[in-house]
């Protein structure tokens, strides 16, 4: 058999036993080159890196009330 080449898939005859992952990722999805991999990885690790720092900034402009509200809670009782 090539490496290639493509096993039809039978179905089991319980439809219970069916493993429900093989409906979420299409066939055609599942081979993919090492470079789209690195290409899917560094896409994701972007997306998350300017997610953290949209994060961050958003947290630096608010920090003043995110401290009095911390500094209240613990005043009160309430951070432990």
């Amino acid at each position: 058999m090539a490496p290639d080449e493509i096993v039809p898939k039978t179905e089991p005859a319980d439809p219970e036993l069916a493993d429900p992952i093989d409906e979420l990722v299409p066939a055609e999805g599942l081979r993919m080159p090492i470079i789209e991999h690195l290409r899917e990885l560094r896409v994701r690790l972007i997306r998350m890196v300017i997610a953290i720092a949209a994060g961050f900034i958003v947290a630096y402009f608010f920090f003043r009330s995110i401290i009095r509200r911390a500094h209240l809670a613990d005043s009160a009782g309430l951070a432990r």
